[in-house]
């Protein structure tokens, strides 16, 4: 069964990458061939999942050291394959002969050429029983993995499990007791005259540290420090992260004091020593928990907290971390004591039982902790009271619900598979819903804290990063998208990271898992094409992923990326159709591949279709291609207005086959996009975005044409929308039926504006015209021998007019 110890090794893997490695010294291939020939007897039947472990780890090592020897090799033998190419072939024609230096020379070169090709020869080949070997037994771990989830045991409801436990219990507790002597003994020797300095110097110096570690001093001290920061969340995810680092380092630094003190001139049995540096590494994941629990929570500083939660919910579950990690300590550390003693079946099946009840209780009692709803009035005050106060209730996140829903789920099931024996399998489900949820509160830490990192220092809006314009002379829209391409490429490494960790309780890295993933099931022929079960779930989960993160990517590129450069909105319309066309296509392919059609088969598919698409699909494929050629041209683009034949609106959306467009009723048109294309278009916003308000008013032959002038003039500035460059601009066209006929022009910003800008500067002409008394024309010109009807504004027509 996978152990605890899997999570303190990938967690403090960040802590060992800091520090030096000495290269190991490059073994023979004779040497390595001896360590491959090995691996089946360490991986024996007996073998447990340790040496199981060890034994993929020893021939991960022979296959590194093989590609490496592969790859230095390789260019001498690039460069005697040059050197003899220089000195030429043999003469091949009768009585040629050459200098016996030469001869000389090319005989010892192709002696070298001949050795060392040979040793490349060996050394690929034992790269390939090296990879053959990790194959072999990957699919033994898994294999047992697998039945060991699966196996049935008494269950703990039955007469038979405890009857098991207690014919077991004499044998167990004999072998403990000698445990036990054999820790007092070392205890002993530990504190005798010659060992004790040590020993107490090494207990001293980690009292000493742990006092520092876990003092409120430690907390303020960091905490003064963080408020020095710019003010903002980075102060804020810097306080969790440092607490979390700094809690690690301490913990794990006092216990290597400790054991080293303790171990001092190799007092304790090697047996002992074993157990004492389990129970340090464990208390330091413990460590780790507790203080990542009680950094994101903050039930007593909630301007520290991180994440979005109230003081009522934060108060209500902040013994939660501290539970896990005693929970934690306590079952690991029975763990590693079965497995020192040797203990019984029986004894690891009691130990697998306490796993599964004790870690689903805690997550049954953290449920029912959050099942309950917030307060609408809660605050630190209302947090703390009694539990059965009677307080008005909110709503809760729809996100939360669904957890919760799902750990009820895996809680019920875990009691489920108790209670029919499945033991094991309890205490898998349990370890890794608490491995989940440690995984999930530190991608969350993480993802803040260089979120937040990256925002401050390399975001124009920064603290930091609002001085690096001046400073080194770029746009600040350069920094702010540089900071979402940084912020994104993070997010993608912590996410494949945080993944990482969550298979590593399943016992295999993810390449692994995946690996053994897609051999499932047996292969499937229809024809020539062979599918298997396990290819029909690869390329669904092959097409989902791809479209899933199809869709991030368009969705980050449309709110974050693009609106920080210069791309105006149809362009950047155009650049995320044409990125989903083109990877949608690839997504599709891979898909297909993986369901075992290979891509010649796809070809052959597309020239069967060719026909068909000649003469049925034949429209479709020319609106599709006009679509790409409207999307590259960008004749017409989204938020364009134009005219097609009778047809007149805004441009919507440009999709595959045709183009959305919005009439003046609100209404929605289709056109196909080989319209946009074979037929006449205009464009009114296409070059020039401004629109022109031509007013044309016919005055009186009599009237004052300066004076008309001045007032529509007067008019067109004073309406809001009405551009002062180009100027508004009044002309006399002439005369007609007797009229003076003067034309105003006027730009707007849009063509769209044009018609209501017209009217305003009508009614408005209107009114001007009356409150000045200047005369209107009427009604249209009678004929030459009839007079003239003149209406004169500000006076009511009489009776003989």
């Amino acid at each position: 069964m996978i152990q605890f110890r899997y999570w303190f090794a990938l967690l403090v893997l960040a802590l060992s990458v800091s520090c030096p490695a000495q290269a190991p010294p490059e073994n023979s291939l004779d040497s390595l061939r001896a360590r491959i020939d090995a691996i089946p007897a360490q991986s024996g039947e007996d073998a447990d999942d340790s040496q199981l472990t060890k034994a993929i780890v020893a021939a991960y090592d022979v296959l590194g050291q093989t590609d490496a020897f592969v790859e230095k090799r390789t260019p001498a033998l690039t460069n005697l394959d040059a050197r003899l190419a220089e000195l030429g072939p043999i003469p091949a024609v009768e009585g040629t002969t050459e200098a016996a230096d030469v001869t000389a020379q090319r005989a010892e070169l192709q002696q070298s050429r001949t050795g060392l090709d040979a040793e490349l020869r060996r050394a690929k080949l034992l790269g390939v029983d090296a990879q053959q070997a990790i194959a072999q037994l990957i699919e033994l771990r898994r294999q047992r993995f697998t039945a060991q989830l699966s196996k049935r045991n008494h269950s703990p409801f039955g007469i038979a499990f405890w009857k098991n436990i207690d014919r077991s219990y004499p044998s167990d507790s004999e072998r403990l007791g000698a445990l036990t002597r054999e820790f007092r003994g070392g205890v002993a020797t530990s504190f005798n005259d010659i060992n004790r300095p040590s020993s107490l110097l090494g207990l001293g110096i980690a009292a000493v540290l742990l006092a520092i570690g876990f003092s409120v001093w430690h907390r303020s001290v960091l905490s003064k420090f963080c408020e020095r920061l710019p003010v903002g969340r980075l102060r804020r995810s810097v306080f969790a992260a440092a607490s979390v680092l700094l809690t690690i380092a301490i913990v794990s630094l006092a216990g290597y004091c400790a054991l080293k003190g303790l171990d001092w001139n190799d007092a304790l049995p090697d047996r002992i020593e074993t157990l004492i540096g389990a129970l340090v590494r464990t208390l330091t994941f413990a460590a780790f928990v507790t203080v990542l629990g009680r950094s994101l929570l903050a039930p007593r500083r909630t301007d520290w907290r991180l994440p979005d939660i109230d003081d009522y919910t934060a108060t209500r579950i902040q013994h939660l971390p501290v539970l896990l990690a005693v929970a934690i300590t306590a079952m690991w550390m029975l763990q590693q004591v079965n497995a020192s003693i040797g203990a019984s079946l029986s004894a690891t099946v009691m130990t697998q039982t306490c796993t599964a009840l004790l870690l689903s209780g805690l997550l049954a009692w953290g449920v029912s902790r959050l099942r309950q709803r917030t307060p609408a009035n809660a605050n630190l005050s209302d947090a703390r009271r009694a539990d059965d106060a009677v307080v008005p209730e909110t709503g809760r996140p729809t996100w939360l619900g669904i957890c919760l829903g799902l750990v009820a789920l895996v809680t019920l099931t875990i009691w489920i598979a108790i209670a029919f024996g499945f033991l094991a399998l309890g205490a898998f489900l349990a370890r890794q819903m608490i491995w989940a949820t440690i995984v999930g509160a530190s991608l969350y830490l993480a993802l803040q804290f260089f979120d937040d990192l990256v925002a401050t220092v390399v975001s124009s809006r920064g603290h930091v990063g609002n001085r690096f314009p001046a400073l080194l002379s770029v746009e600040p829209r350069l920094l702010d998208q540089a900071a979402i391409l940084l912020s994104g490429l993070v997010r993608v490494v912590l996410l494949v990271a945080a993944l990482a960790f969550l298979l590593v309780p399943f016992g295999s890295s993810p390449t692994e898992l995946v690996q053994s993933a897609w051999r499932i099931g047996s292969n499937w022929r229809i024809g020539e094409i062979a599918i298997a079960p396990g290819a029909i779930g690869k390329a669904l989960l092959v097409l989902v992923i791809g479209l899933g993160i199809l869709g991030i990517v368009k969705r980050w590129l449309n709110e974050r990326f693009l609106p920080q450069t210069l791309l105006e909105p149809g362009m950047r319309n155009s650049v995320t159709t044409l990125l989903g066309y083109v990877v949608g296509v690839i997504v599709i392919a891979m898909a297909m591949s993986a369901l075992g059609v290979g891509l010649e088969r796809i070809a052959w598919v597309a020239s069967a279709l060719s026909v068909g698409i000649g003469f049925g699909l034949q429209a479709i494929v020319q609106n599709f291609i006009s679509g790409l050629i409207l999307l590259a041209e960008r004749p017409v683009r989204v938020g364009d207005w134009v005219v097609l034949g009778d047809t007149e609106g805004d441009v919507r959306r440009i999709n595959v086959r045709a183009t959305e467009i919005q009439l003046g009723d609100r209404s929605t048109l289709i056109v196909p996009n080989s319209e946009f294309i074979t037929k006449t278009v205009r464009n009114v916003t296409l070059a020039n975005a401004e629109g022109r308000v031509l007013v044309r008013l016919p005055m009186p032959l009599d009237c004052e044409a300066e004076r008309v002038r001045k007032l529509l003039l007067d008019s067109f500035d004073a309406h809001e929308h009405v551009l002062d460059v180009p100027k508004p601009s009044v002309t006399l066209e002439g005369i007609q039926d007797g009229n003076l006929m003067f034309l105003g022009t006027a730009y707007v910003p849009s063509p769209r504006q044009a018609g209501g800008v017209r009217s305003d500067v009508l009614f408005d002409v209107l009114a001007r015209l009356r409150s000045s008394g200047m005369p209107m024309i009427s009604n249209p010109p009678a004929p030459a021998t009839s007079a003239q009807t003149v209406i004169h504004a500000g006076a009511p027509p009489t009776a003989e007019a």
